[in-house]
């Protein structure tokens, strides 16, 4: 499935549901879709995070992420503990706060789909699989983030095939249906569900370019990778 043909056109996401969306999804628990907000207002965030992915250009958004894990992981993470939400809210604000005012609200979005799937790690991924994960000769964060895509990709499966799926301008309000009804027969939550399925949706086809390798001819003396 190619991102672009479901992601529709990138909208501006507003202050204040960014600011509604970051306590939205950092509170993981959340038992039910409807429980604290609307359907509308729930569509209109999918709808919104899914445009701030779209607009946002893959090396940028890989170093933005690469950026907010490494600091959930040395500032907030505690012990074998989860990061506590209170931190990951204030990261996220300084990191985006840094930025220019008009790519803020988009960094705020990312960053709570960032944070929402680095939280629910432990569910997707047994601790059987992080184990071998560890050991993986990409290193640890790239196995991961690559085992969690195939299991968002799962997930988008079954959305496409679910009851009035709508890959068009209906796919917001498609994702918030199936997530709402998708957490009464899983363990896992409304915030979870949408953060998982809109990161594939958004940069499952969407990678930096590869690295363009040094044309120039190399001394005859130079020590070679695997002399290292």
């Amino acid at each position: 499935m190619r991102a672009r043909s479901i992601t529709g056109g990138a909208r501006t996401a507003t202050a204040a549901l960014v600011s509604t969306a970051v306590a939205l999804l950092c509170t993981h628990g959340l038992a039910r879709a409807d429980a604290r907000f609307a359907r509308d207002t729930r569509v209109t965030y999918v709808s919104n995070a899914l445009a701030a992915l779209d607009a946002m250009d893959p090396t940028t958004r890989v170093a933005l992420t690469t950026e907010l894990q490494t600091l959930a992981r040395t500032t907030c993470k505690a012990a074998a503990t989860e990061p506590p939400v209170a931190c990951l809210l204030g990261v996220a604000a300084k990191t985006c706060g840094s930025r220019p005012a008009g790519q803020q609200a988009g960094c705020k979005l990312i960053a709570d789909l960032v944070f929402t799937n680095l939280v629910g790690e432990k569910e997707v991924v047994s601790s059987k699989v992080r184990l071998t994960l560890m050991n993986d000769v990409d290193g640890y964060r790239v196995a991961i983030n690559r085992h969690l895509m195939s299991r968002y990709a799962i997930l988008v499966a079954r959305l496409t095939l679910s009851r009035g799926f709508d890959q068009g301008a209906g796919l917001a309000r498609s994702i918030d249906a199936f997530c709402s009804k998708h957490i009464l027969r899983s363990s896992t939550t409304w915030a979870r569900c949408v953060s998982g399925i809109a990161w594939y949706i958004g940069t499952a086809h969407k990678q930096p370019p590869a690295p363009v390798p040094d044309p120039r001819p190399q001394p005859a003396n130079a020590p070679s990778p695997e002399g290292k």
